[in-house]
């Protein structure tokens, strides 16, 4: 069976780090800064095969949340910051028997309706002659977002997610200022117990503690970074339906670097890229060849490169990624790597198509008529709309008319395709142990398709602190060979999808 290797590390805050241990205090002279945020999404996916069953996916849903926050700062160097999800969840999904589709998955196991009342950001923050010093739960983001995603990312595809949060103790300092002067490097180092990302719920009886470490250069100018980021995870899951707690330790190496290059006023090119390695072993899987449990060797990469012509409100993107599959499930090495779910790169083939078709998977393996006692691991199959064992590439071009402030336009294709074939789990134990897909065909075809997406933003900044944005996206996936079925490959599936966000902020 293949496990889909998640963001196993809540990562550094990027901007923690870039901070450093001398900024100043809260802007304008005022003590208090405070914001709250309404956001209303809906839309719908067009219904799609999911198996050789005729199990579908897809149809309308709606999610609302509501967010509050504040900070304020105690003396000139000590600080508090709070931040709250008054109200988050589903008003509505369909096809619940899939709950781990990419849009449902973050309120999964919640009854429709907003139910949820979520903290996101609490801890406070000391600013001594040697370094930060931050306390309390955090948001976790490092990079591009390939490992650790804090969901704030802007101008991608689809909704944010929660984002990874953890309870953090942080310290960051300019290791090297005592030797050399002022200099732009900073190290940090800290713990961590896991509140929740995509691979572990405090809530919900996992405890997953982390020991992290980090060295970043970026330049005061702050448009060019280069930074490592090392974390070790020991995991204790909550008991499946036997009783068995498995176990998970791992080791990650997380590299970034972003580069500009300035080419004419107003004119730039940039580029960034991320890299992550992770090795280490779990019992969550445990294969005839390996019955105490799996190694771990899984890597992932993103990338881009951006032409921004500002003068024209015009943005030329190419990027693409690359998340290792696993060939062997059976082989005792777990290679499959997966994104986390906030990293985008499209609106329809990760977040919905893949994400259903891999809960599918999930579902049944664990079907009592199909199988009495499910194999280890079921569980951890769905993607949650995460890119996980596959390449994916393409352009994407972004216009800002000027003579409409506030209004931008997009258009991107992606091209993606497995970096092994599609089996699934079950099909191919039914066929012997023949590598078969959902639809019970051969699994030899690699192309998951083309995808071309639309979309449109309008800002708005209204008094007394208030901003309005809306949103609409369309995305049209032409599926490829991977998702051939008795009747022919799969037909297109459209999604489209609004949204709006009031935002007020006192400072």
């Amino acid at each position: 069976m293949r496990l889909a290797i998640l963001g196993l590390f809540a990562g550094l805050p990027l901007r923690a780090v870039s901070e450093g241990p001398a900024a100043s205090g809260s802007a304008g002279g005022s003590p208090l800064d405070a914001e709250a945020e309404f956001d209303l999404r809906g839309g719908d996916v067009s219904d799609f095969v999911v198996d050789d069953s005729g199990a579908r996916a897809g149809g309308g849903r709606a999610a609302v949340r509501l967010r509050a926050g504040a900070s304020y700062a105690l003396t000139e160097t000590l600080a508090f910051r709070g931040d709250l999800d008054l109200v988050a969840g589903n008003l509505f999904a369909a096809f619940p028997e899939l709950p781990e589709d990419g849009w449902t998955k973050p309120f999964a196991g919640l009854p429709a309706g907003p139910v949820r009342l979520d903290p996101r950001r609490l801890y406070l923050e000391w600013r001594t002659p040697y370094g930060l010093l931050r306390a309390g739960q955090q948001e976790s983001r490092f990079g591009m977002g390939v490992l650790a995603n804090d969901g704030r990312q802007e101008g991608s595809w689809g909704a944010p997610r929660h984002g990874d949060l953890v309870e953090r103790v942080l310290f960051v300092t300019r290791p090297f200022d005592a030797l050399l002067g002022p200099t732009d490097v900073y190290a940090a180092v800290g713990a961590d117990l896991v509140y929740r990302d995509e691979n572990a719920d405090l809530l919900s009886g996992d405890l997953a503690l982390q020991a992290i470490a980090s060295l970043l250069w970026r330049p005061k100018s702050g448009d060019r970074s280069l930074g490592v980021y090392l974390a070790y995870r020991n995991q204790r899951d909550r008991p499946d339906a036997t009783g068995f707690a498995s176990h998970l330790e791992a080791f990650a190496i997380d590299l970034y670097g972003e580069h500009p290059v300035r080419l004419a006023e107003g004119r730039s090119w940039v580029t960034r890229f991320e890299y992550v390695f992770l090795l280490g072993g779990t019992d969550r899987l445990r294969p005839e060849a390996a019955p105490e449990g799996v190694a771990i060797r899984a890597e992932g990469f993103a990338g881009s490169t951006a032409l921004h012509l500002d003068d024209l409100g015009l943005e030329l993107q190419f990027a693409g990624g690359y998340a290792s599959g696993d060939g062997d499930p059976e082989d005792g090495i777990l290679t499959r790597f997966r994104f986390d779910p906030d990293f985008r790169p499209s609106l329809v083939l990760f977040e919905h198509v893949m994400a259903a078709q891999s809960a599918r998977s999930s579902s049944r393996v664990a079907d009592p008529a199909r199988s009495l006692v499910p194999s280890p691991g079921w569980q951890y199959l769905p993607t949650g709309g995460g890119v996980s064992g596959a390449y994916f590439a393409g352009p994407s071009v972004r216009y800002r008319p000027h003579f409409v402030d506030g209004l931008t336009l997009k258009v991107g294709l992606l091209y993606a395709e497995t970096t092994t074939p599609p089996a699934d789990p079950y099909a191919s134990f039914a066929r012997g142990g023949a590598p078969t897909t959902l639809y019970g065909q051969p699994a030899v075809g690699s192309d998951l398709g083309l995808e071309i997406d639309l979309g449109a933003t309008y800002r708005a900044e209204l008094p007394y602190g208030l901003s309005a944005e809306l949103t609409l996206e369309y995305g049209r996936l032409l599926p490829g060979s991977a998702f051939q079925t008795a009747e022919g490959r799969l037909a297109p599936v459209e999604a489209v999808f609004a949204g709006g966000r009031f935002l007020w902020r006192m400072n």
